[in-house]
């Protein structure tokens, strides 16, 4: 029975596609303003899911620049909390919905191999944060160095999440805080 609720819920929520992103966008491009406390409602059939945002970025991160070879030499980067906030969302909203996007699947599981000190839960997820101010929507990310980092906790009605950081790839392809 839980089995064919999974399979119907998935295809409403496939059917419906571009109605949930006018749910949790109502005005294209917009973004988070800096101490905006988020209720994103994802309807899908007779379902929903609340995606709830609870700690937010209070201030914007510093990715330090990395030389990660040919082509992958990035520049020092500041994002503003609103940046970080919108990427944030935007993966959160993606995963209540349990869609992916691009070559790698984002957002996805962040396993923490470097042991990077954050202060949230153990249920971490990554997600692309371009230095070009857009919210990542797909493609490749060989030029996009920098992952925002959110725990996250679900339940029958809301997907919670909580802002852990920002990263940036290393030239070892380890992953280094942004502060």
């Amino acid at each position: 029975m839980l089995s064919q609720f999974k399979v119907l819920f998935t295809l409403s929520l496939f059917l419906a596609g571009p109605a949930f992103q006018a749910l949790a966008y109502p005005y294209p491009g917009a973004h988070l303003d800096d101490g905006e406390m988020t209720n994103l409602f994802i309807r899908g059939g007779t379902s929903s899911l609340t995606v709830r945002v609870g700690t937010q970025p209070t201030s914007g991160l510093t990715c330090p620049a990395t030389n990660n070879g040919e082509n992958r030499d990035y520049a020092e980067h500041a994002y503003t909390a609103g940046q970080i906030k919108a990427a944030m969302t935007e993966g959160a909203t993606l995963a209540a919905k349990g869609k992916q996007l691009g070559k790698s699947l984002y957002p996805h599981n962040y396993k923490n191999r470097e042991r990077l000190p954050f202060t949230c839960g153990k249920h971490k997820m990554e997600f692309p944060i371009q230095t070009d101010g857009k919210v990542y929507d797909g493609g490749l990310t060989d030029n996009i160095p920098d992952r925002v980092i959110y725990d996250y906790s679900k339940d029958s009605k809301d997907f919670k999440v909580t802002f852990c950081g920002v990263i940036r790839h290393g030239p070892t392809e380890k992953f280094l805080k942004c502060t």
